[in-house]
């Protein structure tokens, strides 16, 4: 028997539908866990918000389990996060802002297959960095804390095939290199479109 295409379409929810045999409406749901952006896992999904929404992609809701994050045109987009501020206790020093790019046997939801081996499904990565200083659940909702690096994913590839972190430090020389392009969230659509000249 051949393998049918996976395709599963969501639709938008109503925040006011009601759930739990009508005790509650989502948006209690959603309220309850997902209030504290500042939460890594929380975070990153409000980080791939913010850069669906530069790109006008929120069109349908957040896709899970993907090799990559948003799709934006033809093109694969990969949103990774950091934070100066975490969720827990201070532990006395602030973490050192790292990002995630190992590469790995990624799904692809159309085939319903995982790659044969690790790889970068992405044709463009969007570093996010949260600069914010404050703690309060919130205060991720505040663009001018951010600051975004856009890079092809080609580049990753080139300098730093076998990584699977890279450093503040590594972004830096990458920037100064011209292979990274900082960006703010009003500039974040022309740069990832620059940057996916460059791919």
């Amino acid at each position: 028997m051949a393998d049918i295409p996976f395709e599963r379409t969501v639709p938008r929810a109503d925040p006011d539908t009601p759930v739990l045999d009508g005790a509650c409406r989502l948006v209690d749901f959603w309220q309850w866990a997902f209030s504290d952006l500042v939460a890594n896992d929380v975070r990153g999904a409000f980080a791939e918000f913010i850069v669906g929404h530069a790109l006008g992609v929120l069109d349908a809701p957040r896709g899970l389990w993907t090799a990559w994050d948003l799709d934006y045109g033809d093109a694969r987009i990969e949103v990774k996060t950091t934070g100066d501020v975490q969720a827990w206790a201070p532990t006395g020093r602030p973490p050192k802002p790292t990002w995630g790019i190992g590469r790995k046997r990624g799904w692809d939801p159309v085939t319903n297959t995982f790659a044969p081996e690790p790889l970068r499904s992405a044709d463009v990565y969007v570093l996010c960095h949260w600069q914010g200083t404050d703690a309060a659940p919130l205060s991720p909702a505040t663009l001018e804390a951010w600051k975004f690096y856009v890079t092809p994913t080609r580049v990753l590839d080139e300098r730093h095939l076998e990584r699977k972190a890279l450093s503040l430090r590594q972004l830096n020389e990458l920037v100064d290199a011209g292979d990274a392009l900082p960006a703010i969230y009003s500039t974040l659509k022309a740069t990832v479109d620059a940057a996916l000249r460059a791919r």
